[in-house]
């Protein structure tokens, strides 16, 4: 998988065995930038991902996480997954399923003759709406980094999200964390590509560098 940039003069391969970081040090570039990611990539001609040399939209293939500290999972990953557990619990659970819909509605009517006027409600009841009202939705815990880590993998595995875009990680996380956040990536093939206002860290061993400086200038570390 690749991403081109209009203000560099190759694309970025975020397939190798490597964690790609783009450090933007021009200030009006970088808020550009970082702008067209919050925006969607809508016109997606500054930013361009691709596949097999193949353009592939910024919608539903790129999840964009502008702060690791509210990571949570969007309307429509929730949609996808409450789908499959419907399904899921319809093929493979079904008579706890069925008696669960029956309680609930035998409970409704219970609940409507012993108050003091009659009630109105569904007579057919979705598993998606339990689960809709129970908030039901995987757990990503521990500290930050496996916040983090769990989220993308969770991502990964339900969604159609080919590739994850991070802003200034370095700021939140040590070498060490960070080496051992780049080697379960590698590991679970999760491409990825890093976005930092300047380079102010130590690079990685796990890292491919590319830096745009304040004259425009491209280095390649």
């Amino acid at each position: 998988m690749m991403v081109s940039f209009e203000f560099m003069s190759k694309p970025i391969d975020l397939s190798k065995n490597k964690i790609s970081v783009l450090c933007i040090e021009n200030h009006s570039l970088y808020r550009k930038t970082v702008k067209n990611f919050y925006d969607g990539c809508i016109e997606e001609k500054d930013i361009v991902f691709s596949e097999n040399y193949s353009k592939i939209s910024f919608k539903n293939n790129v999840c964009f996480i502008s702060d690791i500290f509210s990571i949570d999972f969007s309307g429509a990953f929730m949609k996808k997954i409450y789908e499959d557990l419907s399904e899921h619990a319809n093929t493979f659970l079904t008579e706890d399923t069925m008696k669960i819909k029956t309680n609930v509605l035998c409970y409704l009517e219970m609940l409507s003759q012993s108050y003091d006027f009659d009630f109105e409600f569904k007579d057919e009841l979705d598993i998606i709406d339990l689960m809709k009202i129970q908030n039901f939705k995987p757990v990503v815990n521990g500290n930050l980094l496996n916040r983090l880590l769990d989220f993308m993998i969770v991502i990964k595995k339900y969604s159609t999200v080919k590739c994850f875009v991070l802003l200034n990680i370095h700021n939140c996380f040590s070498a060490d964390e960070l080496n051992q956040l780049y080697k379960e990536l590698i590991y679970q093939n999760i491409n990825i590509l890093l976005i930092e206002n300047k380079k102010s860290f130590v690079s990685s061993q796990y890292e491919k560098i590319y830096i745009v400086d304040e004259d425009l200038c491209e280095i390649i570390d």
